[in-house]
């Protein structure tokens, strides 16, 4: 398994999982938002995947099932056209370097929100090749200013205050199950985030494999302990 890198972004820009985040939070604001997604085929995915999360979760989290699932679709189709680009910094170098397009559009029952910072090479269906460097996979960035200028014009009535960052991406739901994680570990010191993130991930929602949710889980936890440290 490559090994992701701690490396931080540069101040003007913002992290893949923020900027997706800032896109599920629209489509849960905007009662149109399903019309931004073009295609037939796309809108019978998304319609069959909402009929199949109602009978697994229920009406409650099926809705926000999909609304995050077509956020993934109008995230990564823009970036595939180019309308906005995807960056690494050269960890050496420190140039910024562009993502190629191609990659991003995996086959439709692969998508799963894009709630990770790094894009896994082990997983062909995450996104385009060029991220790791020197060995390491760096954190995928878009500058600020061109993911404003894309974002204001795609969502032109845009609440400038709304939900909370992430807390389209299931954020309620995972609640529980990172509070579990915190008392497994505090039962046995041994266990580690991602083993406890496992042992629960089979009981996370969403449409991701279970590494996927646990690593989402992971990711939960790390702002868990963010937010106690602050208090």
């Amino acid at each position: 398994m490559t090994a992701q890198s701690d490396d931080l972004i540069p101040l003007d820009a913002i992290s893949l999982p923020d900027a997706f985040d800032l896109i599920v939070q629209e489509a849960f604001e905007d009662a149109n938002f399903y019309q931004r997604i073009e295609g037939a085929d796309l809108i019978g995915f998304l319609e069959g995947c909402r009929q199949a999360e109602i009978e697994d979760y229920g009406l409650e989290h099926s809705d926000e099932i999909i609304r995050q699932l077509a956020a993934d679709i109008l995230f990564r189709s823009q970036l595939a056209i180019g309308n906005i680009t995807a960056c690494v910094l050269h960890p050496a170098s420190g140039i910024i370097l562009q993502l190629p397009t191609s990659g991003w559009m995996p086959p439709l029952e692969c998508l799963h929100g894009m709630m990770f910072s790094h894009i896994d090479p082990d997983n062909a269906f995450f996104g385009p090749t060029g991220s790791v460097i020197l060995g390491k996979a760096r954190p995928v960035f878009l500058m600020k200013n061109e993911f404003k200028h894309w974002f204001d014009a795609a969502f032109p009535d845009a609440t400038k205050i709304g939900r909370p960052p992430g807390s389209g991406s299931f954020r309620s739901a995972d609640e529980p199950l990172v509070a579990e994680m915190a008392r497994m570990m505090e039962a046995d010191v041994n266990l580690s985030v991602p083993s406890a993130a496992l042992k629960v991930a089979n009981r996370a929602i969403g449409l991701a494999t279970i590494e996927s949710k646990a690593k989402r889980l992971e990711r939960r936890h790390r702002d868990y302990l963010r937010s106690r440290r602050s208090l």
